[in-house]
Formats: structure tokens, C-alpha cells, sequence
């Protein structure tokens, strides 16, 4: 199952959030070949928002209650990306809103297609079963606010 909402965000959201992480980004960490900001608990207003706003979507989209376990901003460098994979069985969702589209490349692929960022945009999948990636990006840099969702136990 993959699910898109188209402008999710607004461009001043967006924008917004970009803006955190360049303030914040001697905190993130290197992980692979990009740079994650954790956001999730810190009381910040538009994350929070985007958090509940998303996990109402995932509540309807599965019969079992969701709760998210982790929220990062993420930096994609030029170059990076992420090969096939899937994530653990026990992950039920993974979001992704693109906060930027001004480079080339970094099209978050499936088995069935691949999903072209626009600033704004929400991709909500299953990626606790289906296998996707993260083609290599290319002049520029992409930034994404992440969310992993898993069971409300």
C-alpha cells in the first residue's frame, strides 16, 4: 500500500521546517550517507502537527492503532541514497514529506514505480512489506521530515 496527499504541506511550512534543521545541524547525526535530526518529542509546534496529521492517516489506512516511534528531518547530500530494502516486520508505516524539490534524482522507488518528491508532499507506505529505495540524488541536496510508525500496544 503506498497513499500520497499532495501539498500536505504549504511552501512556508516546508520551509519552515528546512530552516530547523540548518539551525540545528551540528546536533544531527551521520547515518549511511546522510544526516538525520531527531524531532520527535521536542515540542515543536509544525512537527507535532505533522505527527498527529499523519498518524490519524495511518489509523485509517490500518485496522490496528499506530503510534510513531521515530521522526527525523533528513539530509540526502548530492550522491546519496539508500538501496532495496525493506525495514523491520514490526514497522507498520514509514511517511516521508519532501521539505525541499530543487535538485535532481532522490525518487523514493518501489517494485511498481518511483515517486518523484514535490516540496510538500506526503508519501505514506508499508515498509515493513514492501521493498523500496531512495535513487541517488543529483545536484543538490534533499530533505525529507521522516516518520516511522509502528503498532499501539
Amino acid at each position: 500500500m503506498i497513499y500520497v496527499v499532495d501539498n500536505f504541506l504549504d511552501t512556508a511550512s516546508a520551509d519552515m521546517l528546512l530552516s530547523h534543521f540548518t539551525k540545528h545541524c551540528h546536533k544531527a547525526s551521520s547515518y549511511e550517507n546522510t544526516f538525520t535530526l531527531d524531532v520527535n518529542n521536542k515540542n515543536i509546534k509544525l512537527i507535532d502537527f505533522c505527527i498527529s496529521e499523519v498518524t490519524k492517516i495511518c489509523n485509517d489506512l490500518e485496522d490496528n492503532k499506530v503510534i510513531c516511534s521515530l521522526a527525523q528531518i533528513v539530509k540526502w547530500p548530492e550522491g546519496s541514497n539508500k538501496l532495496d530494502h525493506v525495514d523491520p516486520s514490526d514497522d507498520v508505516f514509514a511517511a516521508v514529506i519532501f521539505l525541499n524539490d530543487d535538485f535532481d534524482g532522490g525518487e523514493t522507488a518501489f517494485e511498481t514505480g518511483e515517486i518523484q518528491p514535490s516540496k510538500g508532499e506526503c508519501l505514506i507506505f508499508k515498509n515493513g512489506q514492501l521493498k523500496h529505495s531512495v535513487k541517488t540524488v543529483k545536484n543538490g541536496h534533499r530533505y525529507t521530515l521522516s516518520m516511522w510508525f509502528k503498532k499501539d500496544t
